[in-house]
């Protein structure tokens, strides 16, 4: 009796409490997670040798010369409709002195005609590709920004789940759970689909935007032609081109997947612009998740040396991809879906003839929330998702190592830790 009277008084007092200082307490909480986030400095690392940014294509560039600089955006695991990375590339223009937008971008429906694989009646969807130009005043610097959203592909698939978003199963939730179920059917399906058959679409979607990238012209990047990348004969530009990918969770697997099966065809001619024998290419990797899709899977069958691939004088020159993959792999430590990279995978797991190096960027894109002094919590999917218009990322991308050695009202200039082979 007296343990039941005991629950009453509690409940009771904290009834009063709520209702009584619920303002008052919501006052107070506000006060102190904003103080809390503006004296917070985020803190970052960064792991690895001297790298440039984006902006380093316009270094010494002459006043009369033309130069240009491709950008493919692939999302990961989640809903991703078209134009989900426009603040990033409005951003990215802006930090690279890039004040003219093109009023029409393209807007290209993927499909299997793209590919030259498609039977006859039959075009299959692979995801939509929209392209944005940017240009300086003195238009003799431009960045094309494509932007590939796979999402239609996995959508098929989903539908197998829609049943547990009904009305008869939510209504049975509690809140906070049939948020967090929603998540899980969201983003926790991708990577099953991935895996599976419909995997083959999601790769072969990247495999057409990367050819688009590499080979189209802005002329031919036109929704009412279509593109036969397979059987296109690539003609070089009239001005100096270059090309880099921002990835964002699985993307991360998702481009090594295609780059290393293009390495295989390249040995029949199928691969990738022979002009990538001397390019670098820059793939920055946000919320990375290489290892975790590695798991179960075999290594590649190469067991030479990185040196005799990417050596100018290597006894396998000739088979190399690109003159140099950089990896920048950029994570929040409190992203429960974001990996860092040690050097251990990339020697055991990167197939060499990408010549691939590595950089490991870790900063907080959430800014962690002080709860009165008595533990710090960061909101798991900010941290997840935030990457895109996070300015320390933002810096990064575009100014590489200087970037990260900046520091504004909201991040630390970074710690950095130069490692050397």
């Amino acid at each position: 009796m007296f343990k039941r009277f005991s629950q009453m008084v509690v409940c009771f007092g904290i009834t009063l409490i709520t209702q009584g200082c619920s303002s008052i307490a919501k006052g107070v909480t506000e006060a102190v997670l904003q103080q809390d986030q503006q004296t917070y400095q985020r803190q970052c690392r960064v792991y690895g040798a001297p790298f440039a940014g984006l902006n380093q294509n316009w270094s010494n560039q002459h006043p009369y010369q033309d130069r240009e600089l491709r950008l493919l955006v692939i999302h990961g695991a989640g809903d991703y409709p078209s134009g989900y990375s426009d603040a990033m590339s409005f951003s990215l223009a802006q930090r690279m002195g890039l004040s003219r937008v093109d009023a029409r971008p393209r807007k290209l429906e993927l499909n299997e005609l793209n590919t030259g694989e498609a039977p006859s009646g039959s075009t299959a969807s692979l995801g939509q590709l929209n392209v944005s130009r940017f240009r300086n005043a003195q238009d003799n610097r431009q960045l094309l920004v494509f932007e590939l959203s796979w999402t239609d592909i996995a959508a098929a698939e989903k539908t197998r789940l829609a049943f547990d978003e009904s009305t008869a199963m939510t209504s049975q939730r509690v809140s906070v759970n049939r948020q967090l179920k929603e998540m899980v059917n969201m983003h926790a399906s991708d990577p099953m689909i991935y895996m599976g058959p419909t995997g083959h679409q999601i790769r072969q979607s990247v495999e057409t935007a990367t050819c688009l990238m590499t080979q189209a012209s802005w002329q031919q990047l036109n929704s009412e032609s279509s593109f036969d990348c397979q059987n296109h004969q690539q003609q070089p530009f009239a001005h100096d081109v270059n090309y880099a990918v921002i990835t964002h969770s699985m993307g991360s697997r998702i481009i090594i997947d295609v780059i290393q099966d293009a390495a295989e065809r390249g040995e029949q001619g199928q691969g990738f612009n022979p002009a990538f024998k001397d390019k670098v290419l820059n793939i920055y990797m946000l919320s990375n998740q290489l290892q975790l899709f590695q798991l179960g899977r075999p290594s590649p069958q190469l067991r030479e040396p990185d040196s005799a691939y990417c050596s100018p004088s290597g006894a396998h020159s000739e088979q190399r991809l690109v003159k140099q993959t950089r990896l920048v792999s950029i994570t929040d430590p409190n992203d429960l879906f974001s990996y860092t990279v040690p050097q251990s995978f990339v020697d055991e797991f990167v197939d060499p003839r990408l010549c691939p190096t590595l950089v490991n960027v870790v900063t907080e894109v959430a800014a962690p929330i002080n709860l009165f002094g008595l533990a710090r919590i960061a909101e798991p999917m900010a941290a997840h998702k935030s990457y895109f218009t996070d300015d320390k990322v933002l810096d990064v991308i575009v100014f590489g190592l200087n970037g990260a050695m900046s520091s504004d009202d909201g991040h630390e200039a970074c710690e950095w830790h130069d490692v050397v082979d």
